[in-house]
């Protein structure tokens, strides 16, 4: 699992962008920090004030809002501050959420959880488990400060190559040339994110 104890950190401050029902699972799990929250309707010197004010980032959006709204709070970010996605699929260019958040800000400053997180659960109090993703090698340890005590159970990822394709490992079967070809073009970002690519599929 990530652990918390490894890296003494000051208390996160929290922003969680969006407030759907992942949005508003992930602020449950986050109550004890107090996390901010910010929707599109709340404008952007909202936007640039909260950012100011965290230095993690949750986008709990869809992967399509992904690239423009990480774009936009670039400028905004503090040096300490990292992003997290919990996006699946593709956005309109045909990137994956991390690929998306790469591309606007950079491998080191993103990180991926992954994992059966259903939104109706966490909000029952059930628990999730989750895996971390990152070119950054103390994202998870700083995640796992985050989610200390939640019911949201994290560990290090040991291969995100099918989830950062599709965020469906289930959907391997009848996806297969779909995720070969995605990935060959996504090789040099999955090896500096350190998760591996899927084996090619047996035929």
């Amino acid at each position: 699992t990530c652990d918390a104890a490894a890296m003494p950190t000051p208390v996160p401050r929290p922003l969680i962008l969006g407030h759907g029902e992942m949005g508003r699972a992930m602020e449950l799990l986050l109550r004890a920090h107090r996390p901010r929250i910010w929707q599109r309707r709340d404008g952007p010197t909202a936007l640039q004030t909260a950012v100011g004010a965290s230095d993690v980032i949750l986008f709990c959006t869809p992967a399509t809002a992904l690239s423009e709204l990480a774009a936009t709070i670039r400028p905004w970010l503090t040096p300490a501050a990292f992003t997290v996605t919990i996006a699946k699929g593709l956005d309109d260019a045909g990137r994956t959420p991390v690929e998306a958040l790469h591309n606007a800000l950079g491998p080191g400053r993103c990180a991926a959880l992954y994992g059966p997180m259903i939104s109706e659960e966490i909000r029952a109090g059930k628990p999730a488990f989750a895996q971390c993703g990152s070119a950054d090698p103390q994202a998870c340890a700083r995640l796992g400060v985050l989610f200390a005590g939640t019911a949201l159970r994290l560990a290090p990822a040991a291969d995100l190559g099918m989830t950062t394709v599709l965020g469906r490992p289930h959907a391997a079967a009848s996806t297969a040339p779909f995720v070969h070809h995605r990935t060959a073009r996504l090789a040099p970002f999955l090896a500096s994110a350190r998760v591996r690519e899927p084996a090619t599929p047996r035929r």
